[in-house]
């Protein structure tokens, strides 16, 4: 992609595990990372 992500929104949370921003989820540049058990549906806003 190039750019760096804006802003992630979480939609859709599909786990028994907590989704805490910026412990289980969160961005590095241009890419998302999820941890600890979280899984969810997410809205990624990249700056252009």
């Amino acid at each position: 992609m190039g750019s760096n992500v804006n802003h992630i929104t979480l939609l859709s949370h599909k786990s028994k595990s907590p989704c805490i921003p910026g412990h289980s989820y969160g961005s590095v540049g241009s890419y998302l990372y999820v941890d600890h058990g979280c899984r969810a549906v997410f809205r990624i806003y990249y700056r252009l």
